[in-house]
Order: C-alpha cells, then structure tokens, then sequence
C-alpha cells in the first residue's frame, strides 16, 4: 500500500519517460508555431484571436495529449480524444466539409464514448489499475480485414450518391466527394483503429498508422511548394506537424503496448 501511495503523490511532468517529454514538448511548440506564423506575413496580432483559430488551437493541442495518454493506455486520453474530435468537426463544418463532419461527431464519437465506459469497466475489475491489453489471434485478423473491405465498399457508396440524398431530402446542391474510394478508405481505417482502441487490442496501432500516411502527402507539398505564404505555413505545414504527431504517436505507442503487454503477461504466468 505505501508503493501505491508514493506512485500516486509522482507529478505529471516526473512520471513521463524522456521521449515522452521530447513528444510533448517539441509537439506543443509546433502546433503553437503554427498558430502564430501568420505574423511572419504581416498580419496584426489581434488578428489570431478569432473563435475558429482558438477552436483549432485547442483541436491540435489536445490531439497531442491524446497520442500520449493512449500511447501510456491511460483514460484520460479519451478525455482529450473527445475534445479533439469534438473541435475538429467544428472546423469542418465551419469550411463546409460535411462528410467530416458526419465522420467525427456521427462515427468516431459515439466509439470514443463507448471506448471511455469500456476502459473504466476495465480498470474497475483491475488489481493495479492498469487497463488489460489485448492481441489478435489469426482467425480475427481475418474477419477485420473482410469487415474492413466490406465497410470500405458500403461508405465509398454512400459518399457517391450523398450529394444525391441531400438534394432529394433538402432541395441542396452540394460538391460531389473529388475521391470517394480514397476518402472512404481513410474513414474506415480510422474507426476501425477507434473501435479496436476501445476494445484494447494492440493491433489498433498498425490503422493508426495507415492512418497517418498522410505525412508524406503534406512534406511533399512543402518540398514542392516555390513561395510561402500565410495559407501554405497554416494549411501545409500545420497539417504536416498534426500528421507527424500522430504517426509518430502510432509507433511508439505500438512499440509500449508490446512492452506493456510483455510485462503483464510475465507478470500474470509468475502470479500463476
């Protein structure tokens, strides 16, 4: 009891590893960065503080907090997660991107609030408060990736005839989805990764991190890119910080829940 004791009075900032310090710290100077450039172009400072560059700040500061809370496989990552999801699709809705929109607030939050009572379930039948990590066995690699498929072709459907939908229930016009397959693709590999956190499997890392291929996407951009101006550093290379920070979150919390589940399980056969 007096371990436990002395485990609980260990500050924040004491009780992260090195890297995580490194994580937190270089990816919160980024996104922050990022907030400000458009002073290197001449805008006024009272310019920043609008409620949509307020929004997006918090988006990317609790998407930091998120990929270090579910990389230790604390709860309160869901905490951030919500956040995160919750500012996001605000965001998307004030630039008129409503398939993120139905994304965030219809598909990956009703997971996220699933996922949180799951994970309090969890460590209440916990003896060390330390959530159960959970690995596939083949047979389930088989039907995820089926169910993968299968869920790929249904949305990449829906996002097809969407705009035809909205016309027919609201007499609206809206853009057809430029690329449907791969928007859908992105989408499901998403939840699938949101749902397989919820259920503590480790293998949720390996969709997270086809989720964040997008990195190369937006480096590309910046190599390519001839003159800088306010909308590249804020569109650009924010978005190449936000995909950074979460691939590199995928990894390293890939490679601590191997570990965690190595030493729980050790644990568990001596304890036997």
């Amino acid at each position: 009891m007096h371990t436990n004791s002395a485990v609980t009075k260990v500050s924040f900032w004491a009780s992260l590893s090195l890297f995580q310090k490194i994580f937190l710290v270089v990816f919160l100077i980024a996104n922050i960065f990022s907030f400000f450039t458009p002073l290197l172009f001449g805008s006024k400072f009272a310019e920043l503080f609008t409620l949509i560059s307020f929004v997006g700040l918090i988006c990317s500061i609790s998407g930091v907090f998120t990929a270090l809370y579910q990389a230790r496989g604390e709860i309160i990552a869901y905490l951030f997660v919500i956040i995160n999801t919750v500012t996001y699709a605000y965001i998307a809705w004030s630039s008129n991107l409503y398939g993120q929109v139905f994304q965030n607030l219809a598909l990956l939050l009703p997971i996220q609030i699933m996922g949180a009572l799951a994970w309090r379930r969890n460590l209440a039948q916990s003896d060390d408060n330390k959530i159960t990590i959970k690995t596939f066995k083949p047979v389930q690699w088989v039907y995820t990736i089926i169910g993968l498929l299968v869920c790929w072709w249904l949305y990449m459907n829906f996002l097809e005839i969407f705009p035809t939908i909205i016309h027919s229930l609201f007499d609206k016009t809206i853009a057809r989805d430029p690329s449907p397959a791969l928007d859908a693709l992105t989408t499901v590999l998403t939840v699938m990764a949101m749902f397989l956190t919820s259920k503590r499997y480790i293998e949720q890392w390996w969709f997270w991190l086809l989720c964040n291929v997008g990195v190369v996407l937006f480096i590309e951009n910046l190599i390519h890119t001839t003159a800088f101006t306010p909308a590249v550093l804020v569109g650009d290379l924010s978005g190449m910080f936000m995909w950074l920070q979460y691939g590199v979150g995928a990894i390293y919390g890939f490679y601590l829940w191997k570990k965690m589940h190595k030493e729980r399980s050790r644990i568990a056969a001596v304890e036997l």
